[in-house]
């Protein structure tokens, strides 16, 4: 029988930087299923993805960010691309958003445990400052793009690697 910890988690998706490694996997991730093993045996208190999108957002994609909201219960929190005057669409201001959430939270204690799905070097102020305030902080990405310093501070133990669940975590 799994029982579930007293752990309080939090669980903060950069989807940009994940999305990219699984376009060149070729491959469809359900979130539900990653919702699911993420917080096995945890008490899961929110998780967010945060992600950008082209304004206007497409009826297909509005829609799948309304089922996991209101469905699935994973909070979605996005910011529109920049357009270049060439036309180029960039991404900008993700990753600070998902930083200040990471923060405030932890300052708000509503978790023990931050759970970064993403294996971006960007993160490694952020995640220096929670350790120092003694928020444990797991790392979930893939082997080969996971930036070696987010491993090295926060350890091997804390580390986990998206390309072992993908069994388990395909849409189908």
């Amino acid at each position: 029988m799994n029982t579930i910890t007293n752990e309080r988690i939090y669980i903060f998706i950069d989807f940009g930087n994940i999305h990219r490694e699984f376009l060149k996997l070729n491959f469809k991730a359900d979130y539900v299923k990653v919702k699911s093993i993420l917080s096995e045996n945890k008490d899961l208190i929110k998780i967010i993805l945060y992600m950008s999108v082209i304004h206007p957002i497409r009826p297909s994609i509005k829609g799948w960010l309304s089922r996991l909201e209101r469905k699935h219960g994973i909070e979605v929190k996005y910011i529109y691309l920049k357009v270049l005057p060439s036309g180029k669409k960039i991404e900008k201001g993700v990753d600070v958003l998902l930083a200040v959430d990471m923060l405030y939270c932890a300052f708000k204690d509503k978790y023990d445990t931050a759970i970064l799905v993403s294996g971006d070097a960007d993160f490694i102020p952020v995640i220096k400052k929670l350790l120092d305030l003694g928020k444990k902080v797991e790392i979930w990405g893939f082997k080969n793009s996971i930036a070696l310093k987010l491993i090295d501070i926060v350890g091997n133990n804390n580390v986990n690697y998206i390309d072992e669940i993908l069994g388990d975590i395909e849409k189908i």
